[in-house]
């Protein structure tokens, strides 16, 4: 999302009245990592413990006795798992920073180990779990993303905590549609990695995510019946 563009357009489409579904301030949210997590974990949600910064300079950060290692270092805006990387220690992130890219600042979280390569999608639409596939990196690595190479396994209803955690973390960030990446701990549980307000799916999930976002937009509509305020 640009500022210039699409924030615009949705600004616009809010301020003529329009309803939308996933409120522009909630896709705002998601659209910065560190800004869901301070959300999510105000809430009292499981989200791994996370070391960011606003304007001090990157190469200072890295000196910070408080950054976790080993570290997952990742861009407060990327998406599709680019700009992620795992840095085993406060030496290599040091090495490094003068050649990371600073458009946006990057947040340092802790590794959880045991989800190592593995993670797990739940899409959340009108507050219920249509959809849940467990993500697994192609070559060990620690991205499981899609985009990466990664495999999704289909696994509705096998995770119950799990989703249930998903609908709590996209009531609390005030979604209508949300696709929560989850990731597994050795105690059996699941902490939250990150939130994703414009959510993808594998065609396989197509016959029941698309027909759950249509349900909602028609109920939507069908709210707005008679009044000024349509839904987009």
């Amino acid at each position: 999302m640009r500022d210039d563009r699409e924030v615009t357009l949705l600004r616009h489409l809010e301020r003529l009245g329009s309803r939308l579904v996933n409120p522009l301030d909630a896709q705002l949210t998601c659209r910065n990592k560190v800004w869901q997590l301070q959300e999510l974990a105000l809430a009292g949600l499981p989200v791994p413990d996370t070391l960011s910064y606003a304007t001090a300079p990157l190469e200072g950060v890295v000196r910070s006795p408080h950054l976790p290692t080993p570290s997952v270092v990742k861009s407060v805006r990327g998406t599709k798992g680019a700009q992620v990387f795992l840095a085993p220690d406060a030496n290599l992130l040091y090495e490094m920073a003068g050649s990371l890219a600073q458009i946006s600042p990057f947040l340092f979280q802790e590794h959880v180990a045991h989800s190592h390569g593995r993670s797990l999608r739940v899409v959340v639409v009108d507050d219920t779990v249509v959809d849940a596939v467990v993500h697994t990196s192609p070559n060990a690595s620690l991205a499981a993303n899609i985009a990466k190479g990664g495999t999704a396994t289909r696994c509705v209803g096998r995770h119950p905590q799990a989703e249930r955690l998903a609908l709590a973390a996209a009531r609390v960030l005030g979604l209508d549609i949300a696709g929560v990446d989850l990731l597994f701990t050795a105690e059996g549980s699941y902490t939250i990695c990150e939130v994703n307000a414009v959510p993808g799916w594998r065609p396989e999930a197509t016959e029941v995510v698309a027909p759950a976002i249509a349900a909602l937009v028609d109920d939507r509509l069908s709210a707005t019946v008679g009044t000024a305020s349509p839904v987009t």
